[in-house]
């Protein structure tokens, strides 16, 4: 028996070699250097000795080709060339390579890729806009002086634009190629307007960087970018009538010069034209219309006025004049009057003494009938027996009260609701508020300290709020304990004072030391000694940097509320220029009105900014 195929085994190609060295991207010796590979995997049955080509080349599309290396031998595991051609400093160069058993070659392997020993640019200078410039365009143009790669490669400018001085996150940012001594740089993301912004450069000689340049400022004031056109009103038109008690409003788009995107905000109010029953803001804009549905109901059978405008984001059109229209379902329909509210006691607050007296603000009734109320109190929450009542309590100016004189005892609970009537309808019951009862006239105030502040109900701005307890009356060592917690049963603690002692002028207090969540409800009690804790007082924790008084007048200071960790305030003049930079400030601070020359400032408005955030404000300085 022949085998007819015997010595085609090598017919099959080997395997292309893989890279060894030197790594991809790294930087080589001009002095004999050495391109490696690992040996390709022969064709099987091969054994016929295997050589290997190289390729260089001085560009990464293989056009330009600086040497061949051809019939290297193949020695054991890794193969290597002698490189013998002239390399220049601060240059890449890419390489390729194929493996020959005489009989078939392999595809080739790479292109893979060097540089040479690279020098970096220097840094490059900036010329305009000067430090605290105003510019008026939103995509203003940065110019730079040129520089020049010490290795004669091409410099690439790279541009960074920051309303932080960190330059953490970008508002801009762009690159451009040029061997010009001044460059300039259109930024090519709109800015926006009436904004602080920091911009900086460096250069790049597409192997290494060199350095940022120093940092500067500039602010942006356009003129030209002006306000939307206002919308036009659609429907429903003046005088017509709707035949929803949630209609539909729609306007006709609005125009805006430069294109921005528009959003949109609607305002319903009584038939006055005084009274606002319902309002939103930030409607996208409809392709040629835009439309909102109403989502507070409306009273059939009676008139109402709307309008509408539009923003571009940083400004508003006009108003469109108040449109009437009136809501007919056909039938006669007698509405309720609106559910009331509760205004003291305050939800958790501590009652003390006879009478008590309940107070609501006035419902609304939309056919405007008189209203009369129902006072309830109970010492169960679900009201299951009603321990008192008022009935048909006739409304007064604004607020609405009844005084009911019990005998309730002393450091118990107690719930209290209303509803109104019109002589038709009578409203559900309003949300069950508490108090608890304090009987003074049996010492309990002797044992038991009270809250001083916040009281139940309050709204604090900022997360380290200061909570005040009332000394209590007793000869001995007093020593005071606060808690906070996520519950009004007080369960869910979230942190405590420990030991504070006694303080004079009639209040002892203690600055919460962990910092609270914005946005949430706690509830704060405080005991002395060992004796009884207080009611629980109820808070909303809600932060907000701001500035008081506004206005101030010439001769008084400033006091600005800030975040509790340590931030840098800007305070400029509306056309951008720096007033004061005062670093490192937190909690509050107190402006003198004088500038950072020690000079009072002049009768105007001025702007503040915290640094890397968008908390931001304006103050009004008056004679």
């Amino acid at each position: 028996y022949v085998d007819l195929n015997a010595g085609d085994e090598c017919l099959t190609p080997p395997e292309p070699p893989s890279l060894l060295s030197p790594a991809n991207g790294t930087t080589i010796s001009i002095e004999s250097p050495q391109l490696c590979l690992i040996n390709s995997t022969p064709a099987p049955g091969c054994i016929d000795p295997q050589v290997y080509t190289f390729e260089l080349y001085a560009d990464e599309s293989l056009s330009d080709l600086v040497a061949t290396y051809n019939d290297i031998p193949e020695e054991t595991e890794t193969t290597c060339a002698n490189v013998t051609a002239s390399f220049q400093s601060g240059r890449f160069y890419f390489w390729r390579v194929k493996c020959s058993n005489g009989s078939a070659e392999s595809d080739w392997s790479g292109p893979f890729y060097f540089h040479t020993p690279n020098i970096v640019p220097p840094t490059p200078g900036l010329i305009s806009p000067d430090d605290e410039d105003t510019v008026t365009s939103l995509t203003p143009t940065l110019s730079i002086t040129g520089v020049n790669d010490p290795d004669g490669t091409n410099v690439t400018y790279e541009f960074e634009i920051s309303i932080s001085p960190d330059f953490l996150s970008l508002s801009s940012a762009g690159q451009i190629e040029d061997t010009i001594s001044i460059i300039n740089w259109v930024v090519s993301d709109q800015l926006t307007n009436n904004s602080l912004y920091y911009w900086r450069v460096r250069a790049s000689d597409g192997i290494g960087y060199s350095q940022y340049s120093v940092s500067r400022t500039f602010y942006v004031e356009s003129s030209s970018q002006n306000a939307p056109q206002a919308p036009q009103i659609h429907s429903p038109s003046d005088g017509s009538t709707a035949n929803s008690q949630n209609p539909l409003l729609t306007v006709i788009n609005g125009v805006d010069n430069e294109g921005d995107p528009l959003t949109y905000d609607f305002q319903v109010f009584d038939q006055s034209g005084v009274t606002q029953v319902a309002i939103v803001f930030g409607i996208s804009e409809g392709t040629t219309t835009t439309e909102w549905t109403v989502t507070t109901q409306l009273a059939d059978g009676l008139s109402y006025q709307w309008r509408a405008r539009c923003s571009d984001g940083i400004y508003y059109s006009n108003w469109t004049p108040m449109t009437e229209f009136s809501v007919d379902l056909g039938v006669i329909i007698n509405n309720p009057p609106t559910i009331p509210n509760h205004v003291s006691p305050s939800n958790g607050e501590t009652v003390t003494g006879m009478p008590i007296t309940l107070t609501i603000e006035n419902s609304v009734d939309p056919e405007n009938d008189i209203i009369t109320y129902d006072f309830f109190i109970s010492d169960d929450p679900s009201f299951s027996q009603d321990i008192a009542s008022m009935l048909d309590v006739t409304e007064t100016a604004f607020e609405t009260s009844a005084e009911i004189n019990l005998n309730l005892a002393d450091g118990e609970r107690y719930y209290w609701h209303v509803r109104a009537k019109d002589g038709e309808n009578v409203t559900e019951f309003s949300s069950a508020a508490f108090f608890d009862y304090v009987d003074l006239a049996a010492n309990q105030d002797d044992y038991t300290a009270g809250i001083s502040g916040p009281f139940s109900g309050s709204t604090i701005l900022t997360t380290t709020p200061t909570l005040a307890a009332s000394n209590i009356n007793i000869v001995e060592t007093k020593n005071y304990y606060f808690e906070v917690a996520t519950d009004t049963f007080m369960y869910n603690i979230v942190t405590f004072s420990g030991s504070v002692p006694e303080q004079e002028n009639g209040k002892t207090t203690w600055q919460v030391e962990e910092e609270l969540e914005s946005g949430q409800n706690y509830y704060w009690r405080v005991k002395v000694n060992d004796y009884p804790y207080s009611p629980v007082a109820k808070i909303y924790i809600q932060f907000a940097a701001y500035a008081h008084p506004n206005p101030v007048h010439l001769g008084e200071n400033v006091t600005f509320v800030l975040p509790p960790e340590e931030v840098d305030l800007f305070i400029q003049t509306v056309s951008g220029e720096t007033v004061l930079i005062q670093e490192n400030v937190s909690n509050e601070w107190v402006w003198n009105l004088n500038n950072s020359a020690g000079s009072q400032v002049s009768v105007g408005v001025y702007l503040w900014y915290i640094a890397n955030s968008n908390v931001h404000g304006k103050i009004i300085v008056k004679p």
